[in-house]
């Protein structure tokens, strides 16, 4: 094998979150030093769209396990590739079933601290990999204690781009969409409305800091099955006023019951318009959110 390497880097989630946002710096990490990397992709997905356009090499393909294997297997049939990194669940198991590892040293990233599933096919997959690259000691540790081959474990902790500071009229100018004023306080929290992200207990921790603190607002930014209970949490609470929704981590945005399409690539409205930044997940590290948080000076607050 020479110095330089033709991995095949493989995710087929179509949602931007941050696995994708790691899968995407690591593609432009690998190109920057000279390694001439492939991201095989779901059709339709942001991760795709955002790679295409900054110009690296895609292909695209189904989310149905047996056509991502077909592909992930065409792709690899003639050796060339060094390595296979797959990013997620569903990638895992196109290149398992696709006997990828037969080919090519298989790494499996890992950033949930759930248990690995107890089944044949669960636990084979994740024998198949030559290493589980795991995003803190944590996530290791969870792994190991649920399967997963301890010595194939290693940690590798993720890294973010450092973004400029927002100016001081972005930062006026986003807290005003929010209708958020200059006294006021807003934590800000970002990521996809799930039960298992805990947003509730944010809500829960505004109403009973609210009596004590009634300039504190908070603005959830982000989509997902979970938006209706946080919405009756929010009433139940009497927390209406004090919670800002967007819709989009990234613009657009819903504020104040109209959609805004303003063009903002990468905006993130939680770290250019709030005080604090609050990541809250029962069964994932917040490291890289934490650290994005860091860069342009907002205080991290993390469950």
């Amino acid at each position: 094998m020479t110095d330089k390497m033709i991995p095949l880097l493989v995710d087929l989630e179509r949602e931007w979150r941050g696995g994708q946002n790691q899968f995407l710096l690591l593609l432009k990490g690998l190109y920057e030093r000279g390694h001439a990397a492939e991201l095989l992709a779901a059709k339709g997905s942001s991760l795709g769209h955002r790679a295409e356009k900054a110009g690296f090499c895609v292909h695209y393909t189904s989310r149905r396990s047996l056509l991502a294997a077909g592909k992930v297997r065409a792709l690899t049939r003639d050796g060339r590739f060094d390595a296979v990194h797959v990013n997620e669940s569903r990638a895992l198991s196109a290149a398992w079933l696709a006997l990828a590892h037969r080919r090519a040293p298989l790494l499996i990233s890992r950033r949930v601290g759930f248990p690995l599933g107890k089944s044949y096919f669960s636990r084979a997959r994740f024998r198949a990999a030559a290493r589980i690259i795991a995003n803190s000691h944590w996530v290791a540790e969870q792994a190991a204690a649920s399967g997963a081959p301890e010595k194939k474990l290693t940690v590798i902790y993720e890294g973010v781009e450092i973004p400029p500071l927002p100016a001081a009229a972005v930062r006026s100018a986003d807290r005003n969409r929010w209708g958020v004023r200059e006294q006021e306080r807003l934590l800000g929290c970002a990521g996809v409305l799930l039960e298992d992200k805990g947003q509730e207990w944010l809500i829960r921790a505004l109403a009973r800091l609210h009596a004590d603190f009634p300039n504190l607002k908070l603005l959830l930014a982000g989509e997902g099955p979970d938006r209706a209970r946080l919405q009756e949490l929010a009433r139940e609470f009497k927390l209406e006023d004090a919670i800002r929704e967007s819709k989009k981590a990234c613009l657009p945005v819903l504020a104040r019951g109209k959609l805004d399409h303003r063009p903002q690539d990468g905006d993130n409205p939680c770290l250019s318009s709030s005080v604090f930044y609050c990541c809250v997940s029962r069964g994932a590290s917040c490291f890289s959110r934490n650290t994005a948080a860091l860069g342009p000076e907002r205080p991290p607050i993390s469950t």
